[in-house]
């Protein structure tokens, strides 16, 4: 089962809220870690040596081991530390563990019934009062006593009341179970100077550590914030993922509507982000998908027509073909009619075979399958030559053949074949139509702006005009957008034997030149054909 687009984005928002958290937890630990060590080891090398100093003085040519444990019992007591003192080898003298209860009392210096420990720290200090320490109840000793406990949250001593504990004579309190701190694996050794070099060395261990108490903290911080963040992510996650989300379910719909056959549907542009930029395209994808559906259907009702009408051209001269048949099998004893019969199925055999072959050649133009052998061509040439082919038809039927060549030597880049044909249709029909005493003229000129469309040409060269104008019946307004169709037909259709294809090869010949023809005529007043071509470099 594949998951969405919203779930998989809020897998990637939690999974990288955890990757983020994990790795500032690490490295916060990390941190946190090697800052504790670096202060815990700074702390027991002074700790160290302040008791390497006040040792010293406790040590003259013996140690005075009394004075010495009490000095150590005092010190680990404050530093909650194991504190050992060495002799010059390094053999253990004193060895003082630490615990978290004491007995405390504030006192002076004039107190004459204090214990050992005390009197040497008032040797070593100067000055009331005098904090005290003392592992075992005081007994009968003066001042007031306090049953005291280490705290294992912070570093200092709390003060403990209990009847179950140990009463002192001035006050009671006792000991409450309270989580010990950890022991920190560092360890110190520092000499104790003498005059001579080392007296004995001290060391400290097994110094109350609150760090991984803090990093325990600081773990469960992280672990809530962990919480926290997954939350958050998800709900971001499913924000975004239901933006992200909404329009590419639009876009499916749109997309399943125009599968069904709805080719008009489109997606609505809400957004400027790729989302947005998405519809865009799909939508301008949907309308280049329904133009070529369009043209499909216009190309198929184009070749309905297109067959409907080859097959009407072609029942004409075989169905007159097949009579002319069957008049020659009962006209033995006439030859003349005979004779009338096969000239008129040489005609229909001659109209079949223009027709195929237009037909033939107007295919190949719109498959494009008709290579251009475009060359550089004479104007006045092409028009002269083109008046040399149809001067004696025009003259058979009494048709004024005009020339207007161009002012000056003008060339055109063409395919001289087709520009010839194109040129012999146009001729063809003006004279064909103009009726007798009529004038056809056929001229051209150089002309700064192309009739028509010309593609693929530089807009600073120029173009050739060309024209082929008649003063006869003119063309019917409602026959005029219609005249460059195949096998259409206009009013004077039942005059003429043509295919009705000439003058849409005449469009197809031009489009291949990357020009297109113009038709203007007014009834009575006669039509004029006008295309363009390139110049082509002398």
């Amino acid at each position: 089962m594949s998951l969405s687009i919203r779930w998989k984005l809020i897998g990637s928002y939690v999974g990288l809220a955890l990757l983020v958290i994990a790795v500032l937890g690490l490295l916060l630990a990390a941190i946190l870690n090697r800052s504790f060590e670096i202060s815990e080891q700074q702390a027991l090398e002074q700790n160290a040596t302040v008791v390497a100093r006040q040792a010293s003085l406790l040590w003259q040519q013996q140690p005075d081991l009394s004075r010495l444990r009490a000095l150590l019992e005092n010190y680990g007591a404050l530093s909650q530390a194991r504190l050992t003192i060495l002799d010059r080898y390094q053999r253990p003298l004193i060895d003082v563990r630490p615990t978290d209860r004491y007995w405390a009392s504030v006192g002076s210096d004039d107190e004459a019934n204090a214990r050992l420990y005390y009197y040497y720290v008032a040797e070593l200090q100067s000055g009331p009062p005098i904090l005290r320490f003392s592992p075992q109840h005081p007994g009968e000793s003066a001042g007031v006593w306090v049953y005291v406990r280490h705290s294992p949250l912070v570093s200092g001593f709390f003060f403990l009341e209990d009847s179950a504990a140990p009463a002192p004579q001035a006050g009671t309190g006792a000991a409450t179970s309270s989580p010990s701190p950890a022991v920190s694996p560092l360890e110190v050794t520092v000499p104790i100077p003498g005059p001579q070099g080392p007296l004995g060395y001290v060391r400290i261990s097994e110094m109350a550590s609150y760090r991984p108490q803090i990093l325990a903290n600081v773990r469960q911080a992280f672990l809530l914030a962990s919480l926290v963040a997954v939350a958050l992510a998800v709900g971001v996650g499913l924000t975004m993922g239901r933006r992200l989300s909404a329009p590419l379910r639009v876009l499916t719909t749109t997309a399943e509507r125009m599968a069904e056959g709805d080719l008009t549907a489109r997606a609505p542009v809400r957004q400027s982000d790729e989302i947005g930029t998405l519809a865009v395209r799909f939508n301008e994808m949907a309308a280049r998908l329904q133009e070529s559906f369009q043209a499909l259907a216009a190309d198929r009702d184009q070749l309905r027509r297109f067959v409907a009408d080859v097959s009407h051209e072609l029942r004409t001269p075989i169905a007159a073909l097949s009579t002319f048949i069957e008049l020659l099998r009962t006209a033995d004893d006439d030859p003349a009619a005979r004779a009338e019969f096969l000239a008129e199925s040489a005609a229909q055999v001659d109209r079949l075979d223009r027709l195929t072959v237009n037909l033939l050649e107007l295919s190949r133009l719109d498959a494009g399958l008709l290579p251009m052998n475009l060359a550089p061509e004479d104007v006045a040439d092409l028009l002269q030559r083109t008046r040399g082919r149809w001067a004696p038809r025009a003259a058979q039927r009494q048709v004024v053949l005009q020339l207007a060549l161009p002012g000056e030597p003008l060339r055109v880049r063409c395919d001289r074949l087709r520009l010839e044909q194109v040129l012999d249709n146009l001729v063809g029909n003006a004279v064909k139509f103009v009726g007798q005493g009529g004038t056809v003229t056929i001229g051209a000129a150089a002309c700064g702006a192309p009739t028509g469309t010309v593609t693929g040409t530089d807009s600073a060269a120029g173009v050739v005009e060309f024209w082929v104008q008649d003063n006869g019946p003119g063309i019917a307004p409602e026959d005029l957008p219609h005249i460059f169709e195949r096998f259409y037909r206009g009013r004077h259709a039942g005059q003429s034997d043509g295919s009705g294809l000439g003058l849409a090869i005449v469009r197809a010949i031009l489009a291949a030149h990357g020009s297109s023809i113009e038709a203007q005529s007014e009834p009575g007043q006669g039509s004029k054909f006008t295309f363009s071509l390139p110049t082509a470099e002398a």
